[in-house]
């Protein structure tokens, strides 16, 4: 059997067993998704090392991480954002982003690692589509707490990707400009 045959059964496989190994735990204490990740952190390259990311493997991590968003995106409401609370989830965000800047430039000053990108994405991006599984397990998608961890998700899920698509060649590339896209930013406000 070839790596990717095997890396992809690997991957199978722990996608069939997680949801089992979720309902043997009592009062299902440990969710679904948190047991995909511990099981793909260990098939994967950085521990146990069994499953390699080839070009199949990686094409099937690309569908994977895109039908993620979407999924997050179908629960939601546009409305949730527009109001009050899309606004407060802005200011959140944006409080946020500027604790990631000055942590960013503090650590600029004292190593020289290059990670500042990261971090900055770190601090102000959010696990949206890991929490909405646990969101769904516990049945609050539907009440205050579901719709306001959705409208921060939301927002933290969209704003770090906001400026990325303004760098060199995909600025070339782009038929929005940078004032079409501020100005539908700024209508949260």
């Amino acid at each position: 059997m070839d790596s990717t045959a095997g890396s992809l059964f690997l991957i199978a496989l722990c996608a069939a067993v997680a949801p089992l190994l979720a309902r043997v735990v009592p009062r299902r204490l440990v969710p679904e998704v948190v047991l995909l990740l511990l099981l793909g952190m260990l098939v994967g390259p950085q521990v146990w090392g069994v499953a390699e990311v080839t070009g199949g493997v990686e094409v099937l991590r690309e569908l994977g991480l895109g039908m993620l968003f979407l999924l997050a995106g179908y629960e939601v409401k546009v409305s949730e954002l527009t109001g009050s609370g899309g606004r407060r989830a802005l200011l959140t965000w944006l409080i946020c982003l500027a604790l990631a800047v000055a942590v960013v430039l503090f650590l600029d000053r004292l190593v020289d690692v290059g990670l500042q990108v990261a971090v900055g994405i770190a601090l102000t991006s959010t696990a949206l589509g890991t929490l909405l599984p646990l969101l769904k397990d516990e049945g609050l998608v539907d009440t205050q707490v579901g719709a306001t961890v959705l409208r921060h998700g939301a927002v933290g899920e969209l704003g770090p990707s906001w400026p990325w698509p303004h760098s060199s060649a995909a600025e070339a590339h782009s038929a929005r400009s940078w004032s079409s896209e501020s100005s539908l930013w700024s209508r949260w406000l």
